[in-house]
Formats: C-alpha cells, structure tokens, sequence
C-alpha cells in the first residue's frame, strides 16, 4: 500500500527521463531551469510520500516551507554562472531532510514488533535507494561548478557518477515495486 505514496516520485522519474531524452538529447536545450525545477518537484514529491508514511504534520510544514523559502531566495540569486552551485545547495537540503524522515521511519519500524525482516519490506529498498541516490550524487551536485569550470571537457565523465546512481536508484525501486507485488 505505501507504494502508492511513492508512485508520485516514480512519476516524476519518469517524465524526467522523457524530458532529458526529448530536450537535452534530441532538441539540444538548456535544462538549466528543468533540474531546478526537478529538485523541486523532487523535495516535494519526496516529502508526501513521508508524510503520508509517517504523518508528521508539523514537521512536514516546516522542511516544506524551509525548503520554499531557500528555492525563491536563491532563485534572485541565480544566473547562468552559479546556477550548479545553487542547485548543490537544495540538493544538500533535501538530503538532510529525508535523511531526518529516513531515521524517524526506522525508529518507528524497529518499534513494531510484526516486522521480521527490512529486506521484505518494499519501503526500505525505496528509501534506501533514495538515501543512496542523495549522499552518492551530493559531492557531485556541490563541487558541480567548479568540476566544470576546471575541467568543462571531463565534467561529462564526473556526470557518469550521476547516471551510476539514478541507475542504482531506479534498480531499487523496481525492487521495492517487486516485493511490494510479492505482499
């Protein structure tokens, strides 16, 4: 049942990878604006899923608004030089707060006594994908700009480790879609 909570992330997965194969790939656009506002839809989508998993209200509004508040404030600050920088820092955020939401899923796993095991649970292979994807890619997300400007020709071999990730990301969930099939 909770994949249903996450469906909406799996949702936007995949229209991302139909947006990056249509525009970056075919057409050669700047997907400068889309990855910010992928990171934003991404928080969101994130933070629903572990509201309805949790239902922590109050603190759902304050990682939402926080979260808001630093996506318009460095949105005036944006321009076509630190655009990679700004985005390291949302990216920095939301890992903190899933991180937050990851150990207060844990605590109230551990606290149930019917749990036998994490790996049969499909939450813990989106979760675990989700945190792996976040700390994997936050190097790269943060030093982004100045692995470009010292080295633009290599930056696409850096972007691999990107790509090693979602890849990694995407296997876990399919994982998780499989054991939750399986219940």
């Amino acid at each position: 049942m909770e994949t249903f909570y996450f469906f909406p992330f799996i949702l936007l997965l995949a229209l991302s990878t139909v947006y990056e194969l249509v525009f970056t790939l075919l057409l050669q656009r700047n997907v400068n604006f889309w990855f910010s506002f992928y990171l934003l839809l991404e928080f969101y989508t994130l933070s629903y899923f572990f509201l309805k998993l949790l239902g922590h209200k109050i603190l759902w509004t304050i990682f939402s608004t926080a979260y808001l508040v630093l996506f318009a404030a460095l949105y005036f600050f944006r321009n076509d030089h630190n655009e990679l920088v700004l985005d390291g820092y949302l990216s920095a955020f939301t890992l903190v707060c899933m991180l937050v939401y990851s150990i207060m899923w844990l605590l109230k796993i551990v606290q149930q006594p019917t749990e036998k095991s994490l790996g049969g649970n499909p939450l813990f292979y989106y979760i675990g994908g989700m945190l792996l994807y976040l700390t994997g890619t936050l190097f790269l997300f943060l030093m982004g700009h100045v692995i470009y400007l010292k080295s633009r020709s290599d930056f696409q071999y850096f972007w691999l480790l990107n790509v090693g990730f979602s890849f990694l990301f995407r296997i876990l969930i399919i994982i998780g879609i499989w054991k939750d099939r399986k219940i």
